[in-house]
């Protein structure tokens, strides 16, 4: 057995699954990996893909927000220079195609 790390909110959403399916936490955890992994495989290519594409935008937004609040603290702290700060637009991360081309997807 090893560890991994998970997101918190991850965590807490297996958590609350997993007392309603009688399941351990990991337990949770496991299953939705191997349900992730037998729907990959039944699913054509390009779908996948427009799923990864989506999860990715979804992390991006969430990701950007965090990270705008924190810059913008460390701005007004002056721990940061507003001109050393860069932004991706969230619409061209959505727009954005990923290329799995020569990749192990």
């Amino acid at each position: 057995m090893k560890a991994i790390r998970v997101s918190e909110s991850l965590y807490q959403l297996a958590d609350q699954e997993a007392s309603v399916m009688h399941r351990s936490t990991a337990g949770q955890l496991e299953f939705w990996a191997s349900i992730g992994r037998k729907a990959e495989k039944l699913l054509d290519p390009s779908v996948v893909q427009a799923l990864l594409h989506a999860q990715l935008a979804d992390d991006a937004g969430s990701s950007s927000q965090k990270n705008n609040q924190k810059l913008a603290s460390l701005i007004q702290q002056s721990q940061a220079a507003p001109e050393s700060v860069r932004f991706l637009d969230a619409s061209l991360v959505k727009q954005s195609l990923a290329d799995f081309s020569g990749s192990d997807f």
